[in-house]
């Protein structure tokens, strides 16, 4: 349980709201997935939940990373699960 709080704020932590300029009304949400000893975590599913409820999944590629383009603006909940992770 440690671990799976531990890559969940991991992901947090490394994820990027990117939403820039006036014009633009989407933004992008972009970061990666790492254990506990700093090694990425390559297929996890990784959850946005938007201020409205609204979710959207993504999977980590081979380098641990994900990312999720064309999200409204506003405060995003991301969580990220692994396969044999606890």
């Amino acid at each position: 349980m440690k671990l799976f709080k531990y890559i969940l704020l991991s992901s947090v932590l490394t994820a990027v709201l990117t939403v820039s300029g006036f014009a633009q009304s989407t933004g992008s949400i972009s970061g990666s997935v790492t254990d506990t000893l700093g090694a990425v975590v390559v297929g996890a599913t990784v959850t946005l939940v938007s201020p409205k409820g609204t979710q959207t999944m993504a999977i980590t590629n081979a380098r641990g990373e994900f990312n999720v383009a064309a999200l409204e603006p506003g405060n995003y909940t991301v969580k990220a699960i692994a396969p044999k992770f606890a």
